[in-house]
Formats: structure tokens, C-alpha cells, sequence
């Protein structure tokens, strides 16, 4: 529900949400796809702490870096509900392009909403033109971490001792994951608010690459609105 009312400030390229001024609780519930005491109950607790402004034609969060920050923190805290090391079935030249391709068929092929897939935490943003850390793991976010998934990918669990391909996760906060997932160029990646929230406690230098997309990105785009 964050990244709707957050969505209008940032390039549709870089979150994919609904756009549009939201003015009352029904309205942020039928644009998050969630009930609508769930999204009451998250405007009264966001005016409560200060970061809700009620605006005659919209709704226009303020304090913005404090909430982001404390957003940040509750996200990065949390360990996926399962994480994976995976290794190709077929191992090709250049694992970077093989992963796109295997992501943009495994997406054609998917109905929507079923096994859903996409580029996370440092691969999404280097899809994303957002990348600054090289040489960091891949990783891959699905919506179930199964063999039958694996296969349909052309991967597979990595054998004890085995270098991995990269990282499969199963996300806490799926919904959020996939609904603002970008495509671009048919490859799914999940989208720069959500990998700048997991990123702050990676150990493979995702603090410095977070406070890069905060600079760049976050900052820029967020904070000159209801700063």
C-alpha cells in the first residue's frame, strides 16, 4: 500500500503501481488489491505517527525519509521465508543473459498470478539501469521455491560443496514483490523501492549499493514531496 501512494513520485519504469491521486481508504483498497479495513487501519496508523496528510483531493505522505528509514529497517530485518543456492541444468556462456531469457519465457508461459518470477536485489537493479556493486550474487525471487518451478527455469538446488548459480528467495511480502515487479525487455525484476529495502543488511556490500539507489533515486524522486 506504501508504494501506491509512494507510486506517482517515481518513473512508472523503475515500480510498477497504479498512478493517480488516492483520496480515502476504499479507494487505496481497491488500488493495492487489498480489503478495505486493511487499508484503513494503515491510514489511521500512518496519521497517527504524523506521515499522513488528508488533502482535499488527495491523501500526501509527509515525513517522508523518517518513515522510509523505519521501512527500511522493519524490511531489511527480516530473512526471506526460504532461500535456496541454485545451480543452471545446462550451464550457457553468459549466466546474466541466460537468466533473463529463462525469466522472460518462464513469464510468458505463467497464467497470471501462478509461479510468479522475477530478477531481485542486485540483479533487478542492474535490469533496472540502477546498479552500482559488480561481481555481487544473483538472485531470483519466486513465488514458490519447488523443483517442478527449478525446472521450468532450467535450474536446479546446487550440490553440497557446489559454487551456486545464484540465490533463489521466497519473499515475506510476496504480493508486494510481484504486483510492483517491472517488465522491461520481458524480463521481470522487482521493482527499486523493494530491492533499496532488502538491500541495507546484505553482507556482499548491499549497504553501499543502497545508499547509491538512495541518492540516486529514492531520495530525489520521494523526498521533494511531503519531505
Amino acid at each position: 500500500m506504501l508504494k501506491v501512494l509512494l507510486a506517482s513520485d517515481l518513473p512508472a519504469e523503475l515500480l510498477a503501481a497504479p498512478r493517480g491521486s488516492i483520496k480515502n481508504a476504499s479507494e487505496l483498497a481497491k488500488a493495492s488489491s487489498v480489503s478495505l479495513p486493511s487499508a484503513a487501519r494503515l491510514l489511521v496508523k500512518l496519521e497517527a505517527e504524523g506521515h499522513l496528510q488528508r488533502g482535499r483531493s488527495s491523501l500526501v505522505l509527509v515525513r517522508r525519509e523518517a518513515l522510509l528509514k523505519r521501512w527500511q529497517r522493519a524490511v531489511s530485518s527480516q530473512e526471506p521465508r526460504r532461500e535456496l543456492a541454485v545451480a543452471w541444468v545446462i550451464p550457457r556462456r553468459d549466466p546474466e543473459v541466460q537468466l533473463k531469457a529463462a525469466l522472460s519465457a518462464h513469464a510468458r508461459k505463467q497464467p497470471a498470478g501462478n509461479a510468479r518470477s522475477c530478477l531481485g536485489l542486485f540483479s533487478a537493479l542492474n535490469h533496472l539501469g540502477q546498479g552500482f556493486v559488480r561481481g555481487a550474487p544473483a538472485h531470483l525471487y519466486l513465488d514458490r521455491i519447488a523443483l517442478p518451478v527449478l525446472d521450468a527455469l532450467g535450474l536446479r538446488p546446487a550440490e553440497l560443496g557446489e559454487p551456486a548459480s545464484l540465490v533463489a528467495r521466497e519473499p515475506r511480502a510476496r504480493e508486494a514483490v510481484f504486483r510492483a515487479a517491472v517488465l522491461r525487455d520481458g524480463v521481470p525484476a522487482a521493482d527499486v523501492i523493494q530491492c533499496w529495502l532488502e538491500l541495507a543488511e546484505h553482507p556482499a556490500r548491499g549497504g553501499e549499493q543502497a545508499e547509491r539507489v538512495f541518492q540516486t533515486v529514492i531520495g530525489p524522486s520521494l523526498l521533494g514531496k511531503g519531505a
